[in-house]
């Protein structure tokens, strides 16, 4: 158990670093249902459907359309 919440942790760590500027990545890594997920999918055997299964989370698809934001900017 303990280990876990080491990795938990260190996830989150990585996750906030990976965020960079971006307040609203920030904001919701505050969200430990998020966190969860997310440490869950770093960790899962099956991120095919596991990911799947998160994609009906509006929290997780929020998260991920603004980590693609960041990622691949859109052109004006």
């Amino acid at each position: 158990m303990r280990l876990m919440k080491i990795a938990e942790l260190y996830g989150v760590l990585c996750l906030y670093k990976c965020a960079g500027e971006s307040d609203m990545i920030r904001d919701m890594l505050s969200n430990q249902h998020l966190v969860r997920m997310l440490c869950h999918l770093d960790m899962t055997r099956r991120p095919d459907v596991d990911v799947e299964a998160a994609m009906h989370e509006p929290i997780f698809t929020e998260f991920v359309d603004e980590c693609l934001r960041i990622v691949e900017p859109q052109s004006k």
